[in-house]
């Protein structure tokens, strides 16, 4: 009903959707919002300017809602012109069951790739580990065969 000709934001278009639903049951709302002075991107920007003032980041939907509907009940607001902010809109997507078992299945696949990493990444720790141990043997077996040979032994038997 209040959008322009461009392209609204996810955050307008959810105010929109808020405001004509309460227009559609609200006459005295009705006449409010049918200022042709006000618009949904100026609404949405004076939301931005007055939750900026608060310097919270989270608000319950009602909050939003309500700075939407001060914003239509009050004639004389002063809205700034440049507002520069991220909105975040909570909103529930509808998938097909397409889209829902291509999700599951990159899924599936990205737990099995996540698995066979943590595997390969054991086997490599085992190996390392086992190399380890033979390197420290060896060490141990060469220094056995040095003593052995100042003690003027000739041959070595390990068991």
């Amino acid at each position: 009903m209040k959008a322009k000709e461009k392209k609204l934001s996810v955050f307008e278009e959810t105010i929109m959707r808020f405001l004509d639903e309460k227009a559609s049951k609200d006459v005295a709302f009705l006449c409010k919002y049918a200022n042709h002075k006000k618009s949904i991107e100026e609404c949405c920007r004076y939301i931005c300017q007055e939750v900026r003032k608060t310097g919270r980041q989270g608000f319950a939907d009602e909050e939003i809602f309500g700075m939407a509907i001060h914003y239509f009940d009050e004639e004389d607001i002063k809205v700034s012109e440049d507002i520069n902010c991220k909105v975040v809109v909570n909103r529930e997507i509808q998938l097909t069951e397409e889209e829902k078992a291509k999700l599951a299945e990159e899924a599936r696949k990205e737990v099995e790739e996540e698995e066979k990493n943590k595997v390969k990444a054991k086997i490599r720790a085992d190996q390392e580990k086992e190399a380890k141990r033979k390197a420290e043997e060896e060490k141990r077996r060469k220094e056995k065969l040095a003593e052995d040979e100042k003690d003027g032994m000739l041959f070595s038997f390990d068991d």
